[in-house]
């Protein structure tokens, strides 16, 4: 299995709890938005008197995801990056190429909504752009967005153009307005509400707003069609603790700061051809 587990620390020193996630999912790729210690977490990941199983990648381009994998660093070139988002690919022997994006988009404090369509549309030019050079779409965008699935530069055609159905993302590509735009399958939509198992969502904010909605879902995993082959819903999961410590508010499930962070991880699993 290719495992990638993404978590926004909010800053806060949790690298005994990332190595215990990692050893407990067997991840392949750790990636830490808001990660203040990389280091610390290195050393946690890497025990004194084990053999080294994880790597920090090198981040040329000063992205806000740190990113530590079981593979070596020259098996994951990054191609080009921003402060917001780090496009690499999987060059390794035996195993078909795959295009990763890591993501932290800036809060909602910050920007406007304009602004963040703007990035969202930045990016999925750059990606085809990528995808076009590379001669394939096996693309997993993942990390902290900080919209939810249903903000314009998210589903629709001017940005990432990720849909919540498999059925509609295999398709593959659609045609607007003259131009052709491929799909992205965004399987998070399935966890709003109480209606699956899990919290119904991976953010909670409380505001004294009209358009509060308490739960968002900012942390999210996109994938091309042509990676759906590798994918099982069942593989897709919000956890809520790392097996020895509970990531939830005893009181009200929300995220709690004491224990993890203001987000909940996301985990994805792919079976992915030549990993195991």
């Amino acid at each position: 299995m290719l495992t990638f587990l993404f978590w926004n620390m909010g800053g806060l020193d949790r690298a005994q709890v990332c190595a215990r996630l990692a050893r407990s999912h067997d991840v392949t790729v750790l990636l830490l938005a808001e990660c203040s210690r990389p280091v610390s977490v290195l050393g946690a990941l890497n025990p004194i008197g084990t053999p080294a199983r994880y790597h920090l990648l090198p981040n040329p381009s000063d992205t806000r995801v740190h990113i530590f994998t079981r593979f070596v660093p020259a098996q994951w070139p990054e191609e080009s990056g921003t402060r917001y988002y780090s496009l690499r690919r999987l060059q390794r022997s035996g195993v078909p190429e795959l295009l990763l994006c890591s993501a932290h988009l800036p809060s909602q404090l910050i920007p406007t909504e304009r602004e963040q369509d703007s990035l969202l549309r930045d990016l999925s030019a750059l990606i085809a752009d990528m995808e076009r050079r590379r001669g394939h779409s096996r693309t997993l965008i993942i990390g902290d967005f900080n919209v939810d699935p249903f903000q314009y530069g998210l589903y629709s055609t001017a940005g990432l153009h990720a849909v919540p159905t498999r059925r509609l993302a295999m398709q593959d590509t659609r045609i607007v307005a003259g131009s052709t735009h491929r799909y992205f399958f965004n399987p998070m939509w399935r966890f709003f509400s109480d209606a699956t198992p899990g919290p119904p969502g991976t953010f909670f904010w409380r505001q004294a707003r009209p358009d509060c909605r308490f739960w968002y879902i900012f942390d999210q995993v996109l994938l091309r069609p042509s990676l759906l082959q590798y994918f099982l819903n069942a593989d897709l999961e919000i956890l809520t603790g790392d097996g020895q410590v509970s990531f939830e508010s005893a009181r009200d499930g929300r995220p709690d700061r004491t224990t993890g962070s203001d987000h909940f991880p996301i985990l994805i699993r792919l079976n992915y051809p030549g990993v195991r």
